[in-house]
């Protein structure tokens, strides 16, 4: 029974620390503090970086550049400035990234929501009729967003160009991944000579893709009991790599 409340108390522990580290997501941690690294709020990963100011290591998303006591102060005594509104043209006090005074910034926001909703044309109520866009059918409206009267009619439609779209991100990915390889000097795993290479291989050549190959699998051998030969050409890889540093041997390929 004791055992039993013990367990419970730690659970809800846990649950408190979790829901107090949610309720400031934004907030940078200094290095040493207790904290995950990915950010549990927004979904953001923290990285280990340096205060511009002080110069104290600290754990923050992407955008921050300051630990928290040096953010704190610089938003405290960032000097204020008198800057024209790019809207109605009056002057404003404000900061270095405001541009608008504090109506047009309203005014702004309401347009932008006006924007948006027209952008979706008229919204339907939930149980009205529409026409599927695909085959002309009548379905009952059960979402804003829903354009198609079954699955089957969505996934016609909507593969298809999901699978264009990745093929030709994935194609200029490539070809950036590629280029940035072929930049990169990288150690061959069997000869452990210098090599470049645009793939994403880390064996120089085919020879010692082979070798390597050979090596791996009666390895395997060795560690579930069967017949092999690991011990004979982990011999053969080291005069190689040795022979190869001497520059007694000729590169194989």
């Amino acid at each position: 029974m004791v055992k039993e409340l013990k367990t419970e108390i730690k659970k809800q522990e846990v649950i408190n620390e979790t829901e107090n580290y949610i309720a400031e997501p934004h907030i940078p941690y200094l290095a040493g503090d207790k904290f995950p690294v990915w950010d549990s709020g927004t979904g953001r990963k923290l990285v280990l970086r340096p205060c511009q100011t002080c110069g104290k290591p600290f754990y923050g998303a992407k955008h921050h550049r300051y630990c928290p006591a040096c953010g704190a102060e610089r938003k405290v005594n960032r000097p204020a400035l008198t800057k024209t509104c790019k809207d109605c043209g009056i002057e404003f006090t404000g900061y270095y990234n405001e541009g608008r005074c504090p109506k047009c910034v309203e005014a702004a926001e309401q347009e932008r929501y006006r924007r948006y909703w027209d952008k979706g044309g008229t919204l339907r109520p939930m149980g009205s009729t529409d026409k599927c866009v695909l085959c002309g059918k009548e379905y009952t409206v059960r979402s804003s967003t829903q354009r198609y009267c079954s699955e089957e009619c969505r996934r016609k439609e909507s593969i298809p160009k999901y699978k264009e779209t990745q093929k030709n991100k994935y194609q200029n990915q490539r070809e950036e991944f590629r280029k940035r390889r072929a930049r990169i000097t990288k150690l061959c795993v069997y000869c452990m000579q210098p090599f470049k290479n645009s793939l994403a291989t880390n064996v120089c050549s085919d020879y010692c893709r082979s070798e390597h190959r050979k090596l791996l699998r009666n390895k395997l051998c060795m560690e579930r009991g069967m017949k092999n030969d690991y011990m004979g050409l982990l011999e053969k890889r080291e005069m190689y790599r040795e022979e190869m540093k001497a520059g007694e041997a000729v590169k194989k390929e």
